[in-house]
């Protein structure tokens, strides 16, 4: 049987976990890194439910983009935090891949820009020192599109139930990515000369620079910008681990609803 610590190695390869940023909590984050693995759940953020959906399918590896444990525990309770102590408790691994795979080749930025079906991929933002790449990215559209018509499309393309968004003054074909949280490389992407930038979790006061500017800015949610990272994990660890079932964590939906 596979062991934890030869997932965690597979995924060094995928996305070298010390290329994370320094703020950042990766790795093997719960649970013991030579525990045999039975089968293995994959998700975008390890809740309560995806601990429970685990147990029952008889899994006790979690392999998740966000972190379980990002700030520092200074106790592990059912009461504050229940998703690790539900995994300590029922002996569930966890490993997090997290900034590592947002700057790695392949990784989240690379999804969300195949997903929005753009090409000739330039970097957006500072490019890591050791990587080379940087956490957005800048490309063409097939055609050119409307404001609206391109916020309908990107709504479309990445399955979300809602999006916000500011609409611009000209043709969208140039477009600007950052998945999950990019809103703070707003202004690199309006000097890029870019017509659009997609992103998560944009503040008020972007939206209101974008509104100024003119700009067309759409905040398609973190959740819905990143969750490509599920099947093409699946799909890698898939192929050089066919012993061993991945399975996608049916219980990792957005948490965000939209009326």
């Amino acid at each position: 049987m596979r062991t934890v610590e030869e997932i965690y190695l597979k995924l060094d390869q995928i996305a070298p976990f010390r290329h994370a940023a320094s703020y950042d909590n990766c790795g093997v984050l719960v649970g013991d890194a030579e525990a045999k693995v039975t089968k293995a759940v994959v998700t975008l953020d390890i809740s309560l439910d995806v601990v429970e959906e685990a147990k029952r399918k008889g899994a006790n590896l979690i392999i998740s983009h966000h972190p379980v444990i990002f700030d520092p525990l200074k106790a592990v309770t059912k009461q504050n935090s229940p998703a690790v102590y539900e995994m300590v408790k029922n002996g569930i691994n966890a490993v997090c891949a997290h900034t590592n795979f947002d700057l790695a080749e392949g990784g989240t930025n690379d999804i969300l820009f195949e997903m929005l079906d753009l090409t000739e991929p330039k970097p957006l933002g500072p490019t890591s020192p050791v990587t080379q790449l940087s956490l957005g990215r800048i490309g063409k559209l097939e055609r050119f599109m409307s404001p609206i018509e391109f916020v309908n499309y990107v709504k479309k393309s990445l399955f979300v139930g809602g999006v916000r968004f500011t609409l611009g003054s000209r043709s969208i074909k140039n477009v600007a990515i950052c998945g999950g949280s990019g809103g703070s490389l707003y202004e690199i992407a309006h000097d890029s000369d870019v017509d659009a930038f997609v992103t998560g979790d944009v503040k008020h006061d972007i939206f209101v620079k974008a509104q100024n500017d003119g700009f067309t800015l759409v905040d398609a949610g973190h959740f819905s910008t990143e969750a490509g990272f599920i099947d093409v994990i699946i799909e890698k660890l898939s192929k050089s681990f066919g012993d061993l079932a991945f399975a996608r964590a049916e219980a990792c939906v957005n948490p965000v609803k939209y009326l």
